[in-house]
């Protein structure tokens, strides 16, 4: 395709693009930060009373990689601003992309936004009016949607199609090939004969794209926590393609430590599955207990589920995911990194969340852990967040783009960054001594 001839006339942006479309028409899509605000917990893990200026850091920050210099003394806003400023449907005030007047000018507009911002959150699991410091503009142009997820049913028709992102069909289960089934198959036989021998449905544990430690660290881990709580699992690959190979791969340890991996393969062979990918809202539903890093995809997938789920954070967001978690009494959600995990508290959680057998082999929680997971799910199976999406960008485009009011706003926010950008010590002091440091 060639970029110069493709003019789309909406742009929907995530993670890291987001941030070089704020240049021109602001921003629309799903930040990777939440609003700064004494309620935001930050990856910095800093105490409450920390929380507005912690958030104030790490947004301020997002513009740092942007003023980097290369090897030919060329940063990416340069790049960026080339680009912008040539072919067809060139934008000439690239001089001023936002960000390149400086972190608090940044942060000013991060907090008064030009567009609609959409987060694919429930207010049910996490409500908007928490926030209760967020600037009137602010408060105004972001919209707590409810999840954006693939229906139950398109997962499955694309797992039974073969689909990689939601099908293991034809891989090796536990050392045998499966030749002609397919995902569903297999999981369900697996279920049933383990609903047999055991009275319950087994736990899942998958880590999705996150790798600590190793990946035969995790893939011991994954087994002894199962071994240990006496219970089956379904173990999905993931980034790190964890399989029951790993527990025999030799690392040099000691004749003990072999046996022990040996002991923990046979447990494997009888009690585990092991699958490199499958439909999340199909196969939850169907375990017991659903053990996680936290994503925020899974997470929204684990709590649509209605059992409880088990947060193993590593980075990030996933540590707020946790206490998400943990709040909502949907599971346990640790404060530590999946690295530091042991085994036995692993097992410990995985029992905690299946406290109680019931009389039909139904997992119930003495912490009511089960019956506020199925509170939750129905809440969310309610919501349609995509379509709630839709409308936001609708009365946007209706109200404030084919109106020119949009337009007006821009060139006032451009004048704005020319001549009166917040400078960051100044941006630093208005959130120290201002009880509302964005309200203008």
């Amino acid at each position: 395709m060639n970029f110069n001839a493709f003019f789309p006339s909406l742009l929907i942006a995530f993670a890291d693009i987001l941030y070089f479309l704020k240049t021109t028409i602001g921003d629309l899509g799903m930040f990777s930060f939440l609003p700064i605000s004494k309620h935001t917990n930050t990856e910095l893990h800093e105490p409450g009373w920390l929380h507005k200026p912690a958030s104030f850091v790490c947004v301020s920050g997002i513009i740092m990689p942007y003023k980097m210099k290369n090897d030919d003394g060329d940063t990416l806003y340069g790049t960026i601003r080339n680009e912008l400023s040539t072919g067809p449907h060139a934008i000439l005030e690239t001089e001023h992309l936002l960000g390149q007047d400086g972190p608090g000018q940044f942060v000013r507009e991060w907090m008064n936004p030009l567009t609609i911002g959409l987060f694919a959150i429930s207010n049910s699991v996490l409500p908007k009016s928490k926030f209760d410091d967020l600037p009137t503009l602010y408060n105004e142009r972001t919209y707590w949607t409810g999840n954006w997820y693939v229906p139950k049913s398109i997962q499955e028709d694309l797992a039974a199609k073969g689909d990689p992102n939601f099908s293991s069909s034809g891989e090796k289960k536990n050392g045998d090939k499966n030749t002609g089934k397919d995902t569903k198959e297999i999981v369900l036989e697996f279920i049933e004969s383990q609903k047999k021998m055991e009275g319950v449905p087994p736990a899942y544990i998958g880590w999705g794209s996150m790798v600590a430690v190793s990946p035969e660290h995790m893939t011991r881990t994954a087994v002894n926590s199962l071994k240990l709580a006496g219970m089956s699992g379904i173990v999905l690959g993931g980034f790190a393609k964890l399989d029951i190979g790993m527990l025999l791969k030799d690392d040099n340890e000691t004749s003990e430590d072999n046996e022990e991996r040996k002991l923990l393969y046979e447990y494997a062979k009888n009690h585990v599955l092991f699958l490199q990918s499958a439909p999340h809202d199909w196969l939850f539903p169907r375990c017991s207990v659903t053990v996680h890093h936290g994503g925020a995809g899974t997470t929204a997938a684990a709590l649509r589920s209605g059992v409880p789920t088990i947060v193993t954070p590593c980075i990030a967001d996933q540590f707020d995911n946790a206490a998400l978690i943990e709040s909502s009494g949907c599971g346990v959600g640790f404060t530590k990194p999946l690295k530091n995990i042991s085994s036995q508290e692993l097992a410990d959680s995985i029992l905690k969340c299946c406290a109680v057998v019931g009389d039909k082999g139904d997992i119930e929680s003495s912490s009511n852990m089960c019956s506020n997971s199925k509170r939750i799910a129905i809440t969310l199976g309610e919501e349609d967040g995509i379509q709630n999406a839709i409308q936001a960008i609708t009365t946007f485009v209706t109200t404030r783009l084919d109106t020119g009011e949009w337009e007006k706003e821009f060139e006032t926010r451009l004048e704005q960054r020319i001549k009166r950008p917040w400078g960051f010590l100044y941006a630093c002091y208005r959130m120290l001594f201002y009880n509302s440091p964005f309200e203008e």
